[in-house]
């Protein structure tokens, strides 16, 4: 579980520096995240114990007696008594209970967090033979935890470690290797140790080598060289790499795009804590992309990625209460329609007169787009009547809108018609209370209409539409 964390919260700071275009917000769009390339986070090993060989008195522990205590002792949530039982292990000369003291102190679990303490341990350990001692002192240094910063230092101390056998340290030096941090870049050598680590266990190193030939990042580009390394970690329990995955099968990138392989390695990715994975599956619950529509499990995942810190599911959810507000509410824009006065409207947002309605005999004006906050929203006009009470407020956005817009109407208010085609005109009319909801989208065009009309308009303007026909059936009969 400390693993699966210290991965969310590494991927979530790298996301910070993701490049793609899909990700800046130059519109109220909700994003998808990609090619976050979830990286190596530098782990704390704890080995199973082994048993001693060395032959003691009656009745005498061995030290790997001891350690083994010690674990169950952590496992079974005693944190007071594994801490002795590893510092009596460790000082009886067994340095993975010097390791796993050392870790203690450096998490601060069950024991109050004291890195310099952890430094020495880990040097202790990493002296005494431990390679995987080698590989945490490493990491201090790298990170100038308890100690100060020396990247070359923590450079010799993860080859130390991947020397005598350590995988994870080969990992963290391929890091190392690839962005040139205490040594040379070299992204050949950087790919090498990430393969040794990969074929010796190491799932993140799976990850890192997936990401290099995805990229084609000092390596020839190899999509399915990629996709067989991520899937390869994601069945290894690299969350990360189930997310990579995702990623590829939603945008069929070089291979077949699959939306439900997608969704399935996103909700594993989500489940272990990676925000972008819960950001991207409220994306396509939102949209109905390769999954019913679910306006509120899409809230629900934007929320449990804005609330572990994901920047872009904030927005989305945002978004999304912003268009529910605005369309959804019986009072668009916060606008009642049959209550609202022009004197009301007015302090709210800035009119352009349009001259006085056909059919309300009442005032009309224009509202600046940009004042609603709505995205893609082109047109927005509202109709008064003579005795300036809000009858209607049309709006022009685009057509693309218009499944997302019909489907949470629908779950709203009553349906009193619809035509919804894929292909062709479509239409249909929503009732709440003396308020007609109507939206349409032509075949030919890329704008659809969204109209609020109060019923004493509607019945005005059916009036008014009669009237004309019949006059103008009565011209022409005249004329014959």
């Amino acid at each position: 579980m400390k693993v699966v964390l210290l991965i969310a919260i590494f991927i979530n700071l790298l996301f910070a520096d993701a490049k793609s275009d899909l990700l800046n917000f130059l519109d109220d769009e909700p994003k998808q995240e990609v090619n976050v390339k979830p990286k190596q986070v530098n782990n704390t090993i704890v080995v199973p114990p082994k048993k001693d060989t060395q032959t003691l008195p009656k009745n005498k522990e061995s030290n790997s007696d001891i350690f083994a205590k010690a674990r169950k002792a952590w496992d079974e949530g005693n944190k007071k008594k594994a801490v002795d039982l590893y510092k009596k292990a460790c000082n009886g000369g067994y340095m993975k209970g010097c390791n796993n003291l050392g870790v203690m102190h450096d998490k601060g679990d069950g024991i109050k967090q004291d890195k310099k303490v952890a430094v020495d341990l880990y040097k202790k350990a990493c002296d005494g033979g431990y390679v995987g001692s080698c590989n945490n002192l490493g990491n201090m240094y790298k990170n100038g935890y308890g100690i100060k910063q020396d990247k070359k230092k923590a450079v010799e101390l993860y080859k130390k470690a991947c020397d005598g056998g350590g995988i994870t340290g080969c990992g963290n030096l391929g890091n190392m290797y690839k962005n040139g941090y205490g040594i040379k870049q070299d992204k050949k050598k950087a790919s090498d140790l990430y393969k040794k680590a990969c074929d010796g266990g190491y799932m993140a190193s799976c990850n890192n080598l997936g990401a290099m030939y995805s990229d084609g990042d000092g390596i020839k580009q190899d999509k399915k060289k990629a996709s067989d390394l991520y899937k390869k970690a994601c069945d290894g329990g690299y969350v990360g790499s189930c997310y990579n995955l995702g990623l590829m099968y939603d945008k069929g990138d070089e291979i077949k795009q699959d939306k439900q392989k997608a969704i399935n390695l996103y909700k594993k990715a989500c489940d272990g804590g990676i925000l972008s994975a819960c950001n991207n599956l409220g994306l396509m619950y939102n949209k109905g992309d390769g999954i019913k529509q679910d306006k509120q499990k899409a809230k629900d995942l934007y929320k449990k990625a804005c609330d572990g810190g994901g920047m872009t599911g904030c927005n989305n959810l945002k978004i999304l209460k912003k268009e529910e507000s605005a369309l959804i509410n019986p009072k668009p824009f916060g606008l009642q329609i049959g209550q609202a006065t022009i004197k009301e409207v007015k302090k709210k947002f800035k009119l352009k007169d349009n001259g006085i309605n056909k059919y309300s005999q009442g005032k009309m004006f224009n509202l600046n787009p940009k004042d609603l906050d709505f995205d893609g929203l082109k047109e927005a006009t509202i109709i008064f009547s003579k005795d300036e009470k809000l009858l209607a407020i049309l709006l022009k956005m685009p057509k693309s809108k218009f499944y997302n817009i019909f489907n949470s109407l629908d779950s709203k208010y009553k349906l009193l018609n619809q035509k919804t085609p894929r292909l062709g005109d479509k239409n249909a009319k929503f009732i709440s209370g003396n308020t007609e909801i109507s939206i349409s989208a032509a075949h030919v065009g890329f704008s659809m209409d969204l109209e609020y009309i109060d019923k004493s308009l509607w019945e005005t303007y059916n009036q008014i539409q009669q009237k004309e026909k019949e006059e103008k059936k009565n011209k022409e009969r005249s004329q014959l």
